[in-house]
């Protein structure tokens, strides 16, 4: 079974990235060309685009996507900051017998999925995935197919 959040993902780079940096852009060629006497407005957009970067980066914005198979569950994600070009990947064996959980953080407003794993040499735990722009009812129906894993 596949999991994405690519039409959030999408609709989120839009409203969060490109066009507050397209308004931050035309408001400062109109201003360097005196077609605004003040620069309140090139503030107020400057302001903006820092606040929506800040909802990027501590909302933990993530693409994810998510294949569940008979043998192995992969998870491949990555930041959409275009800064950040940290793409991750992860294989999970059933075989390993892995324990899921989904916590809430930031106040309870952003889901995390942890992964854990019972090995000979110890507790083995994976980076934690982001699910910031998954739907609730895609994050409970992955964690109705996570649980039959």
């Amino acid at each position: 079974m596949e999991f994405e959040n690519q039409k959030s993902t999408n609709r989120a780079k839009l409203f969060l990235v490109r066009l507050p940096l397209m308004a931050l852009l035309i408001i400062l060629v109109l201003t360097l060309m005196d077609v605004i006497p003040k620069a309140t407005w090139l503030i107020i957009t400057a302001g903006v685009f820092l606040i929506t970067l800040l909802v990027v980066l501590i909302g933990r914005l993530h693409y994810a996507h998510f294949s569940i198979s008979s043998k192995q569950l992969i998870i491949r994600y990555y930041h959409l900051f275009p800064l950040i070009t940290d793409y991750q990947e992860i294989v999970v064996q059933r075989s390993d017998r892995p324990q899921f959980e989904i916590k809430y953080k930031f106040f309870g407003l952003i889901p995390v999925l942890f992964i854990k794993l019972q090995t000979s040499q110890g507790n083995a735990i994976y980076p934690p995935v982001p699910l910031g722009l998954f739907y609730k009812d895609e994050i409970n129906l992955l964690r109705e197919e996570l649980r039959k894993l």
